[in-house]
C-alpha cells in the first residue's frame, strides 16, 4: 500500500462556505431532525468542487482509476473543523464515484503537523483483541439528552456478542463513567482499544467529554486535556486505539488548536482515533464498531478493517431504509465516522505472540484484599448496581446511614463491600469493621475496636476501665478511632438478630441495637447495615430495596465465570455442525442461554453462582447439549431444579410468605401469572378498580418492602411497572396453596397487552404477550389476527424460526379456521426448508 500524506489546499471563502453548511447540517441534528436534507447535497458538492482542485489527490485517483494499487492517503488541514468534514462522500471527478466506493483508497485524517512520519508504530501486544468499554450517563442529565445506560450497555453487548463467543475477543468494562474508573482499568490491563460511549460538547474553543462524577455519577465536564493525560497515565504503554462513539468528538476550530478532544489524543501519542463528526444514532454506532472489531480480530489491518466496517454501515443503513419503504436513501450515518492517526499504526494485536488473557477486576482487587473479612471466590468479581450506587453513595458520604434490604442472592453483602471500597477510595483513612453473626455481644464488637487501637498504638486502658458500661466504654473507643482513621461499620446479615422476621432486635442483642442506635443517631461514622426483612427498631434509617440485578450484569457475570466457556463450546460445535432443519435454522447464540438463565432464575447472582458450580463439575456435559435451546434447558433440568431448591432454602421463602395476610398472598400470586411487568391498569382489569387505592397501593408496597415483589420507574413516561421475579414465581408454586380468591384471567391479560401495543407503547414484546394470553384463554379470532401479524412481520425480516412458531401455534389451535394467510405463511417456510409434502398440505388447505 502506498503512503501519501495530502495537505488540503482550500481558500478562505471555500472554507467559510463549508463552515456555513456544516452549520446548518449541525443546527438541524441538534432540532432532532435526520441528516436526509438538501443541505446535505450541497455540502456533496461543495467537497467535490474541492477535491478536484487538490492536484496530488486527483493524481493518485488517476492511479487508482487505471492500475491495481492501493493508497493510503492522509488528508491534513490546520482548521479542524474542515478536515472533520465527510470528505469519503465527495465524487472522484475522474470516475464520478464517490470516494467511500474506492476499494484501492484508504482515507484517514489527522490535524496539520501532529502526524509523526517517522514513527511507524506497532504494539506487541498479544491477543486476543482486549477492548475496553466505557459508559458514561450521567444520573443526573435530562432524560430528553440522556443516553439510556442500559440501552447502550445492551446494544454494546450485541453487537460485540459473536466476537465474544469466537474467542478472539475479551471484553472488560469500567465500574462507571468515571475518570478515577478509567485510570484504575488502565493502569491493571493492557487494552488494545478504549471503546468510550457517551457525549462530549465543544464550547468556549475546548473539548469537554461528559463523564461521570465518582461520588454520585451525576454530570461532571472533563476537559480533552485532562481525559487524554489520564489514557496517558501509564508510562510504558498507551492504548493503541480509541473510539468516541459521541457527538462532537471531532469537532475542533482553527482558534481553538489542539483543544478538541480527538486532538489533545493525538498529541500525547494515541496512535489511532476514531471519532463522530456528527451525531450518531446508538444502533447505527454499535454495528458500526462491532463491524470494526470484527475485521480486527480477523488479523485485518486497521485501514481495512475501518474501510469495511464503513461499507457494511452503508449496507445496513440501506437496507434498514429499505424495510421502511425509503428508495435510494441519501447517505446518512456511515458518513459520520472519521479515522484520525498519529502514526503510521496497522495493526493494533501482535497476532505472533502467545494468548494472554485480561485480568479481571474491580474494587476489591485495587486495594488490600484482607481488609474486609468477607470471603469469596479468587475470582470474584462486583458487576452492575448503577443505579443503586448513584442513589446511596451521596447519602453513605454525607454520614448518614443507609440500610441494604433483599432477599439472599441479591448481593447486599458485595454492595457493601463495594461501597466500602469506594469510601477507601474518597478517603484513604477509611478502616472497615465488619459485625455479623460470629459477633453476638458488644464485648465482641469492642475487641475489634481495642485490637486495631492497640496496632496503631492509640489505647489508653485506664481511660477505658474508668467505663462501666459497654456501651459508654464502645462510645469511648468509637471516638478514639476517629482521630485515627475514618471507621466504617458493616452490620451484615441482621436477620440473624431479630426475634421474627420483620420484628425488633431480640431481647438477648439489645447492647448490640444500642451499639447501632449510637452509630446512626451520631453521624459522625460510616454506617452500612444489611438483612432481609425490615426493622422497626431502625425505620429511621434510609433503607433501599435490592431486587433482581437486569440482564446485562447477568450477561457479563456469566462470562466472568466458568459458565463463560460455554461460548467456546458453542464455537466447537457449530464448526462441525451442517445446516439443520427449520428449528435449527437460527444457530444457537451464548446469550440464549445467558437469557434463558436470567428467566429461570431471575437476576438472581447467587442462583447463577450455584448453577455455575453445578456447570463446573460436569463441563463436558455441555457437548451433548447444544443442538438447541429446547436440548439445553432439558439436559440441565435437574442442575436448575437443584438451584431452585438451594435457592428456596436460602431465600428463607417460607418465612417470607408467612409475612403475608392472605389477600397480600392472593395479590402476589395473581402478578405471578404475567411474565413481563405491568402497569396497575393489568391487575384492574383482573379484579376492577380498588375500592381504597391507599390501602392497594400500600399492598404492593409491602410486598415490594419484602422483596417479593420489584417496582421499577420508567423515567420517560414517569409509569410505574409491578413484577413478580422468576424464582419468586416458582416458589409460589410450591408453597401450599389457599383458596384463590384472585382468579387470573389470560383474557383479561391479553386485553391489558393487546390495548398497551395499540394506544401506548408500540413494543413488539407487549404483542407476544398478547398472543401467549389469548392462546391460553383459547380467544380464536384474536390469535389468527395477532398470529397473523407476528408470522408475517417476522418473516418479512428473515426471521422464519419465530414466524413458524406463532403460524404453528395459531394453526395447532385454529385448524380449519385457520386464514388464508396463515396457511400459505406456512407452506412457504416450509418450502424454504424443503419439506415440500408438508409445504403443499397447507397450499392446498390455503387454495381450499
Amino acid at each position: 500500500m502506498i503512503f501519501r500524506k495530502i495537505p488540503l489546499n482550500i481558500s478562505n471563502n471555500q472554507i467559510n462556505k463549508l463552515k456555513a453548511l456544516n452549520k446548518k447540517i449541525l443546527e438541524h441534528l441538534e432540532e432532532g431532525f435526520g441528516l436526509r436534507v438538501q443541505i446535505l447535497d450541497e455540502l456533496k458538492a461543495e467537497l467535490s468542487r474541492i477535491i478536484k482542485e487538490q492536484t496530488q489527490l486527483v493524481e493518485i485517483l488517476k492511479e487508482i482509476n487505471t492500475s491495481g494499487n492501493y493508497f493510503d492517503v492522509l488528508l491534513s488541514h490546520q482548521d479542524n473543523e474542515i478536515l472533520n468534514l465527510p470528505w469519503n462522500m465527495a465524487e472522484d471527478p475522474v470516475s464520478g464515484k464517490t470516494l467511500a466506493n474506492h476499494q484501492q483508497l484508504f482515507l484517514s485524517k489527522c490535524p496539520a503537523n501532529y502526524f509523526k512520519e517517522a514513527e511507524d508504530v506497532q504494539p506487541h501486544l498479544a491477543p486476543p483483541l482486549k477492548i475496553l468499554v466505557m459508559i458514561s450517563s450521567p444520573e443526573n442529565a435530562d432524560y430528553k439528552t440522556r443516553l439510556s445506560f442500559e440501552e447502550e450497555e445492551f446494544l454494546i453487548l450485541k453487537a460485540f456478542q459473536p466476537l465474544m463467543q469466537s474467542g478472539l475477543v475479551q471484553i472488560d468494562f469500567t465500574d462507571d463513567g468515571s475518570l478515577e474508573a478509567l485510570t484504575r482499568k488502565i493502569k491493571t490491563n493492557k487494552y488494545h482499544i478504549l471503546h468510550y460511549s457517551g457525549h462530549a460538547i465543544f464550547k468556549e474553543n475546548t473539548g469537554y467529554l461528559v463523564l461521570e462524577e465518582p461520588l454520585n455519577l451525576n454530570k461532571q465536564l472533563i476537559k480533552a486535556a485532562d481525559f487524554a493525560d489520564a489514557l496517558n497515565c501509564n508510562p510504558e504503554y498507551k492504548i493503541p486505539i480509541v473510539i468516541l462513539s459521541a457527538c462532537q468528538t471531532a469537532k475542533g476550530s482553527n482558534e481553538a488548536g489542539i483543544r478538541g478532544v480527538s486532538n489533545h489524543l493525538l498529541k500525547v501519542g494515541i496512535p489511532a482515533v476514531i471519532a463522530m463528526g456528527m451525531s450518531i444514532q446508538d444502533k447505527y454506532a454499535a454495528f458500526f464498531s462491532g463491524k470494526l472489531y470484527e475485521q480486527l480480530a480477523a488479523k485485518q489491518n486497521l485501514l481495512t478493517a475501518f474501510h469495511t466496517a464503513i461499507e457494511k454501515l452503508r449496507e445496513f443503513e440501506f437496507n434498514e431504509q429499505s424495510k421502511g419503504g425509503i428508495k435510494n436513501p441519501l447517505p446518512l450515518q456511515w458518513i459520520i465516522p472519521n479515522l484520525y492517526r498519529s502514526t503510521k499504526i496497522t495493526h493494533p494485536v501482535d497476532w505472533t505472540l502467545e494468548t494472554e488473557k485480561l485480568h479481571f477486576s474491580s474494587f476489591r482487587f485495587i486495594y488490600e484484599q484482607d481488609r474486609l473479612l468477607i470471603r469469596h471466590e479468587k475470582d470474584y468479581l462486583f458487576i452492575g448496581r448503577r443505579r443503586d450506587k448513584a442513589e446511596i453513595m451521596p447519602q453513605l458520604y454525607d454520614g448518614k446511614a443507609i440500610f441494604l434490604k433483599g432477599q439472599g442472592g441479591v448481593g447486599k453483602t458485595a454492595l457493601a463491600e463495594h461501597l466500602v471500597q469506594r469510601l477507601i477510595a474518597h478517603d484513604g483513612r477509611t478502616q472497615p469493621f465488619v459485625i455479623n453473626e460470629k459477633n453476638k455481644s458488644i464485648q465482641d464488637i469492642q475487641t475489634l475496636l481495642v485490637e486495631y487501637l492497640e496496632e496503631n498504638g492509640a489505647l489508653n486502658r485506664s481511660e477505658l476501665n474508668l467505663r462501666e458500661k459497654g456501651l459508654d466504654q464502645f462510645k469511648y473507643l468509637s471516638f478514639e478511632l476517629l482521630k485515627q482513621c475514618s471507621p466504617v461499620f458493616v452490620f451484615d446479615n441482621l436477620e440473624s438478630f431479630q426475634s421474627t422476621p420483620n420484628g425488633a432486635i431480640a431481647e438477648e442483642y439489645q447492647d448490640i441495637k444500642d451499639v447501632i442506635d449510637f452509630l446512626c443517631k451520631t453521624q459522625k461514622f460510616y454506617v452500612i447495615l444489611t438483612g432481609r426483612y425490615a426493622i422497626a427498631d431502625f425505620d429511621y434509617v434510609k433503607s433501599y430495596n435490592l431486587n433482581q440485578v437486569g440482564i446485562n450484569d447477568f450477561w457479563k457475570k456469566c462470562h466472568y465465570l466458568e459458565l463463560g466457556k460455554i461460548a467456546e463450546y458453542i464455537r466447537k460445535d457449530q464448526s462441525e455442525k451442517q445446516p439443520g432443519a427449520i428449528a435449527e435454522n437460527k444457530p444457537l447464540q451464548f446469550f440464549d442461554i445467558v437469557e434463558l438463565l436470567h428467566q429461570t432464575f431471575g437476576g438472581n447472582f447467587r442462583a447463577l453462582e450455584f448453577f455455575n458450580e453445578l456447570f463446573k463439575q460436569n463441563p463436558r456435559k455441555i457437548e451433548t447439549s447444544l443442538s438447541s435451546l429446547e436440548k439445553f434447558r432439558e439436559s440441565y433440568k435437574n442442575e436448575t431444579e437443584d438451584v431452585k431448591t438451594q435457592m428456596g432454602q436460602n431465600l428463607a421463602f417460607d418465612n417470607l410468605f408467612a409475612l403475608l395476610e392472605s389477600d397480600q398472598r392472593a395479590m402476589l400470586t395473581l402478578l405471578s401469572h404475567f411474565r413481563i411487568p405491568v402497569q396497575t391498569f393489568a391487575i384492574e382489569l383482573q379484579i376492577g378498580k380498588p375500592k381504597n387505592q391507599s390501602e392497594f397501593d400500600n399492598m404492593l408496597l409491602t410486598l415490594h418492602n419484602l422483596t417479593l415483589l420489584e417496582i421499577s420507574l420508567d423515567r420517560t413516561n414517569q409509569t410505574v411497572y409491578y413484577y413478580c421475579t422468576p424464582i419468586v414465581k416458582d416458589l409460589l408454586a410450591n408453597v401450599k396453596k389457599e383458596k384463590a380468591n384472585l382468579p387470573f384471567s389470560d383474557q383479561q391479560a391479553g386485553v391489558y397487552y393487546y390495548y398497551n401495543y395499540h394506544n401506548l407503547s408500540s413494543v413488539l414484546t407487549e404483542l407476544e404477550e398478547a398472543f401467549y394470553h389469548f392462546y391460553r384463554a383459547r380467544i380464536r379470532d384474536k390469535v389468527n389476527e395477532i398470529g397473523d401479524y407476528l408470522a408475517e412481520l417476522y418473516y418479512r425480516y428473515s426471521l422464519y424460526k419465530n414466524a413458524f412458531f406463532y403460524a404453528n401455534r395459531s394453526y395447532k389451535l385454529l385448524t380449519d379456521d385457520t386464514s388464508n394467510g396463515l396457511l400459505n405463511r406456512l407452506g412457504m417456510i416450509l418450502y424454504l426448508y424443503g419439506e415440500y409434502d408438508r409445504a403443499l398440505g397447507f397450499y392446498q388447505k390455503a387454495l381450499d
